[in-house]
């Protein structure tokens, strides 16, 4: 984008303005300066100030409004591409604008300048977020998701008051591998775009960890690179780490009730030029009690998937009602991880009035290296590259489309010898299920009622012939598709079968028997 010093002390960026982008910041800052006054920086029509010594650059959204009704972070990204210095960040809480917007930006956000690191955190009101070689009907209860009117806790932050009394629990696959999580406005997420060369899968979690033992000093790193909390007694002073160990802490853990609790996990992409890190920080959810009702999947006993599956563990908030951390907000929250990046990185002091809601101290020093800061604001769905994004990401061909193959078969298979539990009651005493999908779409089935061996046969593939090649998603119930394939008679079997094969793919039934 273009950029040019205009007006009594202003820059504008963004289209239409003119001049040399590859100049950047810097430049800009220096004619600003040249002309005797301090620059301030426009994104959209967001006000930014700035430092005249720019190796880093900061973005905080909304000015610290809680929530709002939109942000101008797509200008950000598409501005950052400009950036010479080697670090900046952008805390954008981002509620208001629905569950799959922080991944869009995060995408825009790799287009940074490849030297520079960025630190970008957000907020996603209620939603379960799959990894990118995940296969959703393996890890979320699509029954329960779909039937479910979100009561107004779901919506509801410390910080905050309810947003909604009726919401829809919305499903998204990230870009970044690793396992499934449930976000709501109690978690607060961060994303890290770095160079390759400075990524390793330690450096930023170690850096919120920093942050997390401000409020809870039972946070540290586990061999998963997961943020746990360690929840026994105090140990000995003379078994109490390092004030600096990250991946120990001074109280006690083991097995059973002192099992550590998860609060933080990540994920990661690498690409030639940049590396993401993704994570997740359960800061006080409202919802901890019923995120393993949605994280459970009645298919997984009968489906195999190629893809990566989630390993369960407990968890916990880090505010977990033992310490002052209960009346953190999740803006404060933010800033302690602001604060930890600046210490990383050496970087000059904030103004505190960016922050007006935050009870957290602001470091970094008088003589460490500048920065530009400010507010940003506006409507990101205006923007081209955060608007593509964001179909691509709600879209049922990405959620869907790019499940790597997998199998669903009521019995021990060739691909999946596993033991079976006990099926429903109501399923026909001689049904059998087996059906291949891949990407999404059915590439192949076996399914039968009969108890006459000579009648299944055909019984499967008259199934089969109806099934081929179709969406599950375009299936709104199965018995649709396969009461064009049933023979006579076998009616009621056939609506069974479809009704368990809705209730392991997700679809809403009328057919399912009590």
């Amino acid at each position: 984008d273009d950029f040019d010093a205009v007006g009594e002390g202003e820059v504008f960026l963004g289209d239409g303005a003119g001049g040399d982008a590859a100049d950047g910041f810097a430049g800009a800052a220096a004619a600003a300066a040249a002309r005797g006054f301090d620059p301030v920086f426009h994104l959209g029509d967001a006000e930014l100030g700035a430092g005249l010594d720019l190796d880093f650059v900061f973005f905080v959204a909304g000015g610290g409004e809680g929530a709002l009704a939109g942000t101008s972070a797509g200008h950000l990204g598409l501005d950052v591409g400009f950036c010479e210095g080697e670090a900046w960040w952008a805390a954008i809480d981002d509620a208001a604008n629905g569950e799959a917007v922080g991944f869009a930006i995060a995408v825009v956000l790799k287009k940074s300048h490849p030297d520079s690191t960025v630190l970008f955190l957000y907020v996603n009101r209620p939603c379960i977020v799959i990894g990118r070689n995940q296969n959703p009907w393996l890890e979320v209860n699509h029954a329960l998701v779909q039937r479910t009117v979100a009561p107004a806790s779901f919506f509801t932050r410390l910080d905050q008051g309810s947003t909604s009394s009726k919401e829809k629990i919305n499903i998204i696959r990230r870009r970044s591998g690793g396992g499934t999580v449930f976000h709501d406005l109690g978690n607060v997420n961060f994303s890290v775009i770095c160079p390759p060369a400075d990524f390793h899968r330690d450096k930023y979690t170690e850096m919120v960890v920093r942050a997390t033992r401000k409020t809870n000093p039972r946070a540290r790193i586990n061999e998963r690179h997961d943020i746990v909390l360690d929840p026994g007694p105090l140990l000995d002073t003379r078994d109490h780490p390092q004030l600096d160990d990250t991946h120990r802490t001074a109280f006690l853990y083991g097995e059973g009730p002192l099992v550590p609790r998860k609060v933080s996990g990540s994920a990661y992409k690498l690409t030639r030029q940049r590396a993401l890190h993704h994570g997740t920080c359960l800061l006080s959810s409202p919802n901890i009690s019923s995120i393993s009702e949605y994280l459970h999947s009645p298919a997984r006993p009968f489906l195999k998937a190629r893809g990566v599956e989630s390993v369960r563990s407990p968890i916990s908030n880090i505010a977990d009602g033992s310490n002052e951390g209960m009346k953190l907000t999740s803006s404060t929250f933010q800033h302690q991880i602001i604060n930890a990046f600046i210490d990383m990185y050496g970087l000059k002091k904030i103004d505190a009035s960016l922050f007006p809601e935050s009870s957290a101290s602001l470091t970094g020093s008088d003589s460490g290296r500048g920065c530009a800061f400010g507010t940003v604001d506006g409507d990101l769905l205006e923007i081209p590259e955060i608007a593509k994004g964001l179909q691509e990401i709600q879209s049922p061909e990405y959620l869907y489309g790019q499940t790597p193959q997998f199998i669903l078969s009521t019995h021990p298979c060739e691909e999946d010898d596993r033991a079976r539990p006990p099926l429903p009651n109501w399923f026909p005493r001689s049904g059998r299920v087996y059906m291949k999908i891949k990407s999404g779409v059915i590439i192949s089935s076996k399914i039968s009622s009969s108890e006459r061996t000579s009648d299944t046969f055909s019984e499967q593939t008259a199934f089969d012939h109806v099934l081929k090649d179709k969406k599950v998603t375009d299936i709104d119930r199965f018995w649709d598709v396969l009461q064009h394939a049933c023979a006579p008679g076998r009616e009621d079997d056939t609506r069974q079968i479809s009704a368990w094969l809705d209730l392991m793919l997700g679809k809403i039934s009328d057919s399912t028997s009590d």
